[in-house]
């Protein structure tokens, strides 16, 4: 997926009303964060922090900021899950049966719809990351492995070689 069709789609879901709440939501942590479809469907309301009128989550170690607006609609997303949940079970993206999540197949349906294949959008998204932050961070933040996220940086054309000798020159 080219990175201009990328941002366009990305727009859409934060703008486009008229797009179903979960695929907007689910879209969006596939576009902006290169999560899998797999993924998306098992992450649970309770992953997901308030703090200061900020909303963040973990994907892998560390939190992760979710940017505005995305946040409004995650938090609508939680608010929806929280209020339509069957079972014990506090899935962001709650299925038909009691306990289950949404299969990954009725995610990326809606997706699909949009015209937004989930692998060559993830692909992308990975690209984005992998170009813009060096692989231990990518790892850190998404959850995936070293060796991965070094795949990934390779695949990009930035290999952030230098990433530890700059950061010992940050400032304090």
């Amino acid at each position: 997926m080219p990175e201009l069709e990328r941002r366009q789609y990305i727009v859409r879901l934060l703008e486009d009303e008229s797009i179903a709440l979960a695929t907007r939501v689910s879209g969006l942590f596939l576009l902006l964060f290169g999560q899998s479809i797999g993924r998306i469907v098992k992450f649970r309301t309770t992953t997901f922090s308030d703090l200061d009128q900020q909303l963040f989550t973990r994907l892998g170690r560390d939190s992760i900021r979710i940017p505005s607006p995305m946040d409004h609609l995650v938090r609508t997303q939680i608010e929806w899950s929280n209020q339509h949940r069957v079972g014990a079970e506090p899935w962001l993206f709650p299925g038909y049966a009691a306990g289950t999540h949404l299969t990954a197949d009725a995610l990326a349906e809606g997706l699909k719809r949009l015209g937004i294949h989930p692998t060559s959008a993830r692909n992308a998204a990975m690209l984005d990351l992998a170009g813009n932050m060096p692989a231990r961070v990518l790892s850190d933040l998404m959850g995936y492995a070293n060796g991965t996220a070094e795949r990934w940086a390779q695949a990009s054309g930035r290999r952030w070689a230098s990433y530890p000798a700059l950061r010992a020159q940050r400032p304090s």
